[in-house]
């Protein structure tokens, strides 16, 4: 791996990276020397539309694809849509979302032939179809009815009033989501997926692979709001909002939807937001220019520009804007 990639991960992980599964140098280190890797990131949808946040995971996992196949590595980056998961919750408009998820789907291709992404989008009924994951549903369910370990993590990625249910039907919701993505080998996400990666990593484990490599995100934030509110609702501070989903906390008007929020409303959005210098501080508006340098880097073709410490600095509002304007609202015609 070269001087200027290494650069890049380091700032990749300094930047955009804040927990992972493994030690962070220590996966780090590991890429690049694997011939073969098959990378994932996954999501579901609400009625709301396709947010900036999700082009955030996109680009990061194309620019980790390109650098993994710069090396000379076999690389396929894959993001799993969540159609099912989508409508489990009998509360959610199911047809609603269904229609959404058909316009995301749109969007969707249209980013990939942007931004060259090399992605490829694999619905999550489709896969439920195939060989290889009623397979790999069986090794879960196997290695979950012998290990108390498992048993404890699945009822972690559980709400505590839905834990009963959850539990008489044996965690097969969880188990589901885990039997996606033991056949990957790096797991892109929020931090609040890590119970899902630990239990794949038990299964891959048993079948003697090599463990997954999770990289999570930093949290997503609501734009256009003051610290304040981060106090008043500390779960959002420590763990964000779900990127995927426009609706989370019902925040939707605080977040940026490709389609529908405006510049001018982005614009109006961060002149009110809580923007600190500190970069371990919660901020919105950070996050949106490292989505648009990502952007540029993409659609320049000129992952180098990643290599310069100095093009991470938080520039003006104004700027930002320019940035998302010029890379994500001219190319993709929002």
């Amino acid at each position: 791996m070269t001087n200027i990639n290494k650069q890049i991960l380091d700032n990749l992980r300094a930047y955009f990276v804040d927990d992972s599964l493994l030690p962070i140098k220590d996966s780090m280190l590991e890429i690049g020397r694997v011939t073969d890797f098959k990378l994932v990131y996954g999501e579901t949808y609400d009625t709301f539309g396709l947010t900036i946040d999700s082009l955030k995971y996109y680009f990061f996992l194309s620019v980790l694809n390109s650098l993994l196949a710069e090396t000379g590595t076999k690389t396929a980056g894959t993001v799993i849509v969540g159609d099912v998961a989508s409508v489990r919750n009998k509360s959610v408009d199911e047809e609603g979302v269904k229609k959404q998820i058909s316009k995301n789907t749109e969007m969707q291709s249209k980013i990939c032939a942007t931004y060259r992404t090399a992605l490829k989008f694999e619905r999550m009924s489709d896969l439920f179809e195939t060989s290889t994951f009623k397979e790999a549903l069986a090794n879960v369910r196997r290695v979950f009815s012998e290990s108390h370990e498992m048993a404890d993590l699945a009822e972690k990625t559980v709400l505590k009033n839905k834990l009963k249910q959850e539990s008489e039907a044996e965690f097969q919701y969880s188990l589901e989501e885990v039997a996606l993505i033991t056949g990957y080998d790096i797991k892109v996400g929020p931090k609040r997926e890590i119970n899902y990666d630990r239990m794949a990593n038990i299964v891959r484990k048993s079948l003697k692979r090599l463990p997954l490599q999770g990289f999570y995100l930093k949290p997503t934030y609501p734009l256009g709001l003051q610290f304040d509110y981060l106090l008043k609702h500390p779960e959002v501070e420590k763990y964000g909002l779900t990127p995927y989903k426009a609706g989370s906390n019902k925040l939707q008007n605080f977040r940026v939807v490709l389609g529908k929020t405006s510049l001018n409303q982005i614009e109006e959005l961060i002149k009110s937001s809580f923007c600190p210098a500190d970069i371990t501080l919660p901020n919105a508006v950070r996050e949106l220019y490292l989505t648009g340098l990502l952007a540029k880097a993409l659609i320049t073709k000129d992952l180098g520009l990643l290599a310069n410490e100095s093009n991470f600095n938080l520039p003006s509002g104004n700027d930002v804007i320019r940035l998302v304007q010029k890379y994500i609202f001219e190319p993709l015609e929002l």
